[in-house]
C-alpha cells in the first residue's frame, strides 16, 4: 500500500487515516468473459438394481467451473462423469448440452490402439 500511495504523491499514513463513510459501497466490477454453459442436468436419477445412486440432482457446468467428485467406491462417480460426457442416460431427469460445447472423454478402462 506504501507504493500505490507514493505513486499518488501521499502518505502511507493518510490512506490510514483516511476514513470511508458507512453509507459508501464501491462499484461493481464485471467481467467482459462470456460464461456458456457446458451442461446442464435437471432433476436427474441413476438407479442400480440394488441402490439409487442419486435422485433429483441438478447441476450446470459452465465454462471455467472446475469440478471435483470425490466418493466411495459404488457410489456413482463413474455414472455421473458417464452423464455429464452424454455417455449414458439418466433414469429420470433431462442432461442438456450447451450450443456447440464438444466433450472428450477417456474411459477408465480405455481401449487403445
Amino acid at each position: 500500500m506504501a507504493a500505490r500511495a507514493a505513486q499518488l504523491g501521499i502518505s502511507a499514513e493518510e490512506v490510514a487515516a483516511t476514513e470511508v463513510p458507512d453509507d459508501f459501497t464501491a462499484p461493481l466490477l464485471t467481467s467482459s468473459v462470456v460464461l456458456v454453459i457446458c451442461v446442464d442436468l435437471a432433476g436427474v436419477g441413476v438407479a442400480q438394481p440394488d441402490k439409487q445412486l442419486f435422485a433429483d440432482l441438478s447441476l450446470t457446468v459452465s465454462s471455467g467451473d472446475r469440478i471435483a467428485i470425490v466418493g466411495i467406491n459404488g457410489s456413482g462417480k463413474s455414472t455421473f462423469l458417464r452423464l455429464l460426457a452424454g455417455t449414458q442416460q439418466p433414469d429420470e431427469g433431462a442432461v442438456r448440452f450447451g450450443r456447440g460445447v464438444r466433450i472428450a472423454v477417456l474411459d477408465q478402462d480405455p481401449r487403445l490402439p
